[in-house]
């Protein structure tokens, strides 16, 4: 395997980290699955390469690009990251009110006969 060989597939990893924020930021969490599962396989061919290659001088000429897509993929992995906190933060607010409703509810009595409501607090 030459060192372009290992390039590509950290551009591939790349590009798929990039899809990967775009399909989670879309609300595509089936799709961003899929992209983080195309990815750990591309990790455990480059992890493969990586030793059976380990003195190949062709790979440190190229390990400037690759340094510079790793810090990129960190980069929109940090961004996956947030929108993931995010969204959860989102989700834990909306069943907080979501319990609170139902508890007002369960709470409370409509009377249908008389038209009246009784609000016990």
């Amino acid at each position: 395997m030459s060192s372009e060989r290992v390039y590509g597939l950290y551009k591939q990893l790349l590009g798929l980290a990039e899809d990967q924020l775009k399909a989670l930021q879309e609300e595509r969490f089936d799709e961003a699955l899929i992209y983080l599962e195309k990815r750990q396989r591309i990790i455990d061919e480059i992890q493969n390469l990586d030793a059976i290659e380990k003195n190949n001088h062709e790979l440190k000429d190229i390990s400037h690009k690759i340094r510079i897509n790793i810090e990129k993929i960190l980069s929109i992995d940090n961004e996956n990251q947030n929108f993931l906190k995010t969204e959860l933060n989102s989700i834990s607010h909306r069943l907080e009110a979501v319990k609170k409703a139902k508890t007002f509810c369960s709470d409370n009595t409509y009377h249908q006969a008389g038209n009246t409501l009784n609000i016990s607090a």
